[in-house]
């Protein structure tokens, strides 16, 4: 991944059920977009998931900072619908179950 993870937006979910005593915290960060090191003209954006059972890192492309940043959105949105943890597990921002990440 990129040397230093400067963060730009995070946001805190709840994780709840299948072998979780009440509840835990499930951080994701979204990482400063800059442009991508291995090619001319796209940018990278990583982001971070904590929490869940290991910590998941992905460095996300666009052909600007801008698409960089929504296409690692869609990232962590598919990241966090059940790829990482067991299906039971519950997740929710702001007592809601719609996380809203695309």
């Amino acid at each position: 991944m990129s040397g230093e993870f400067e963060v730009i937006a995070a946001r805190e979910l709840t994780a709840a059920g299948d072998g979780v005593q009440g509840s835990r915290r499930v951080l994701v960060e979204i990482g400063r977009p800059v442009p991508a090191a291995t090619s001319e003209g796209d940018w990278t954006c990583e982001y971070r998931i904590t929490g869940l059972t290991e910590e998941h890192r992905m460095q996300i492309f666009g052909v600007d900072g801008i698409q960089a940043i929504q296409n690692a959105l869609i990232a962590v949105g598919g990241a966090l619908r059940g790829a990482h943890d067991p299906p039971r597990l519950a997740l929710s921002f702001d007592g809601q179950e719609n996380l809203l990440f695309p």
